[in-house]
Formats: C-alpha cells, structure tokens, sequence
C-alpha cells in the first residue's frame, strides 16, 4: 500500500485492495482514512523511507548469514544452549558469542560467570546491617540475553511465591532473574 502510494496512486479504493489480513474486513473505514492529499515532497520522503527499510532488511539478511557462517562449528554448543528453557537460536548463538566456547577454562565456577554477567547482586553491609546494593555492572549483553531469557519462562502467579516480601513488580522482576 505504501510503495503504490509513494508511485503516485491516490485513488482510495484501489489502495484498500492492498490490505492484508484484518485491514480486509474494514475496507469501508480505509478508505475514509486513504482520502486525502500527499505532495511530490511527502511521496519523495515515503520513497526514501521505504528504501532505507529494504536496505537495513538486506543488512539484517547478510549479518544473520555472517553470524550462521561463524557459529557452524559449534553448533552442538548451540543446541545444548537452545535446549534449556527462554533460550532460543538467536539467543544462544549470542551467549556463545559472549561467553565463548571455552568456558570452563575462562570461568572456574558458574558464580565466576554468574559475575563477569552482572547478574549478582553487589554487597553493602556495614556494622551487620545491610545496605541497599545494585546489581554489579557486567557484561550488558550476556546480561540482557539471559534476562530475556528467565522473563520469556517466568509464571506470572508464581513471581510473589518466588520472591516473597518484594512489594514492587518491577522489582520482583529483578529477583527473579538472580
């Protein structure tokens, strides 16, 4: 609908027959929508867009087949990620991407990972009392990766179960990703 605009079509009706899926069923209030005006600068501006949309859409293509092409010789590491519950292809070709394929080595105990993530949270007790404490600073995109991950599996009527005597929701997210 939008290319056929941005060629110069302005006839309402014929424009309505682009639509696609539950725009078909409101013809009649499309085309009230579709009638107006729209100038040689906005159908130039319309045009520019919607190439700048099929450029990124390529990029986003060859990068997707530049992250394949680099991950193919781990793709058991892969697997093993996508099996665990909130992780998907996507997400765990980027936690490999992250964390590596040497872990083991890089990190002597999952706490260490848990860490160098910045998913733990930070230590501020003075005189036996403890103080508020942020999460550490880490690794930002390991950490919203798996953060994602543990929102995409997290029960809405079991959060208060999980983190008992946490008053706010936002928080009670936060808790439920440590």
């Amino acid at each position: 609908m939008l290319d056929a605009i941005a060629d110069g079509e302005e006839n309402p009706e014929k424009l309505a027959n682009f639509a696609r899926r539950t725009m078909k069923k409101k013809k009649e209030e499309l085309e009230l929508a579709l009638k107006g005006y729209i100038n040689s600068h906005q159908r130039l501006m319309l045009k520019t867009i919607l190439g700048h949309i099929d450029f990124l859409t390529e990029q986003i293509k060859m990068l997707d087949q530049e992250v394949a092409d680099r991950v193919s010789p781990h793709q058991e590491d892969v697997a093993r990620l996508d099996s665990i519950p909130g992780i998907v292809t996507r997400m765990a070709e980027q936690i490999l991407s992250e964390i590596g394929t040497d872990v083991k080595n890089q990190f002597p105990t999952p706490a260490h990972m848990c860490s160098w993530a910045g998913l733990v949270p930070g230590q501020n007790e003075s005189a036996g009392k403890r103080k508020s404490a942020k999460t550490k600073k880490g690794n930002k995109y390991l950490r919203s990766a798996l953060t994602e991950a543990a929102h995409s599996v997290e029960d809405p009527k079991t959060i208060s179960e999980h983190c008992i005597g946490v008053q706010h929701h936002e928080k009670a997210r936060n808790v439920l990703v440590l």
